[in-house]
């Protein structure tokens, strides 16, 4: 009877431990999640490489990427893929992993390999919001609205990330320049999640383009005060001062839109019109040149990925059946433990019946 009580113990203090131990890691991923919005990617590094050397194969694979993330943010570009590449390595997680290496591609203008990432996380989770989205956005970006809006609407079927989906649903639709179903999208947005830095982000633009500067101005500031890492927040900013014809603020608020954006700089980011007042300029010409020298293309990097490896549906299949079978176990093992100490107490409590 002390035996079997001393294992319930035991397994009562080794729940608690697991439950400890999975709330300490969700707090020092959303600890890390701030400093990288703040822009202190090295503090999120440290965080996120403390969560490396746990034993649990998911939380590394998360350590692994999003310290990726952070050192593709800060242009150390190496470092980022061989962070993803070994996170997808420890296990797939199409949602978080998977559609992270399809950002990298997208940033090193490897179209095709990052369509294929964002392309196989949808077959791998057909059922998320997330693997949506990020194929939505890919679309988004590279200028295929109607698709990107196709895929943000099945990702709206699915519980998670609404805000966000509703934020990128905005800005399609200015592109689009249908700004009656931007200006409705970005305000479910703002509803659902005020501080939605995206949702700022395409709000302020919207009215910057229908001459609200003043309450532009305000959406800007509120997205900075949510990620000052946000390089877009400053290419708005920098095109409200063109517009007011103030040349000292634009240069100052340009300059920081390119320090901020390491990655994917070309020249027809400048089509805007509103670029031709300064274009001619030997001052904004010097700031161009100065970014695109600084960017080193991806062929350069001399990197080889396992991508067969990396995307086989084979071995995501046989990591799912080791996950539910582990989930059964566990579910069976927890029932056991029930079941036993119910039969304990019932047994204490006929014995204390017969000694009565």
């Amino acid at each position: 009877m002390k035996f079997v009580l001393f294992i319930c113990i035991g397994v009562v203090v080794k729940i608690f431990i697991k439950i400890y131990m999975r709330v300490t890691c969700r707090n020092k991923l959303k600890k890390a999640v701030n400093f990288s919005d703040k822009g202190e990617n090295i503090k999120a590094i440290d965080i996120y490489s403390n969560i490396i050397d746990s034993h649990g194969k998911v939380k590394r694979a998360k350590g692994y990427v999003y310290r990726g993330n952070c050192y593709l943010k800060m242009g150390r570009y190496i470092d980022a893929l061989h962070d993803l590449s070994d996170s997808i390595r420890v296990v797939q997680i199409p949602d978080i992993n998977m559609v992270s290496m399809g950002d990298f591609f997208y940033a090193v203008k490897k179209y095709n390999m990052a369509f294929k990432y964002f392309s196989k996380a949808v077959k791998f989770k057909p059922k998320s919001s997330m693997t949506h989205l990020s194929l939505g956005l890919f679309y988004y970006r590279t200028k295929q609205y109607n698709k990107a809006i196709e895929s943000f609407d099945t990702a709206l079927e699915y519980r998670h990330n609404k805000s966000i989906i509703y934020a990128h649903l905005g800005a399609t639709y200015i592109k689009l320049k249908d700004y009656d179903k931007a200006g409705s999208n970005l305000l479910e947005s703002l509803e659902i999640k005020p501080g939605n830095c995206a949702a700022c982000i395409s709000y302020a633009n919207l009215l910057r383009i229908e001459g609200d500067f003043s309450q532009a101005k305000e959406y800007i500031l509120k997205g900075i005060n949510t990620n000052a890492h946000e390089y877009r927040l400053y290419k708005i900013l920098a095109k409200i001062n063109l517009m007011e014809d103030n040349y000292i603020e634009f240069y100052e608020n340009f300059k920081i839109f390119l320090d901020k954006k390491p990655l994917n700089f070309d020249y027809k980011e400048l089509k805007d019109s509103i670029y031709d007042k300064v274009r001619n300029e030997d001052k904004f010409k010097s700031l161009i040149e100065k970014k695109v020298k600084n960017i080193n293309p991806f062929n350069d990097l001399n990197c080889f990925i396992d991508d067969d490896r990396l995307l086989s549906y084979k071995r995501y299949k046989k990591q799912r059946r080791i996950y539910h079978i582990r989930k059964v176990l566990r579910v069976l093992l927890i029932s056991l433990f029930v079941l036993i100490m119910l039969l304990i107490i019932l047994i204490v409590f006929i014995f204390h019946g017969f000694t009565m």
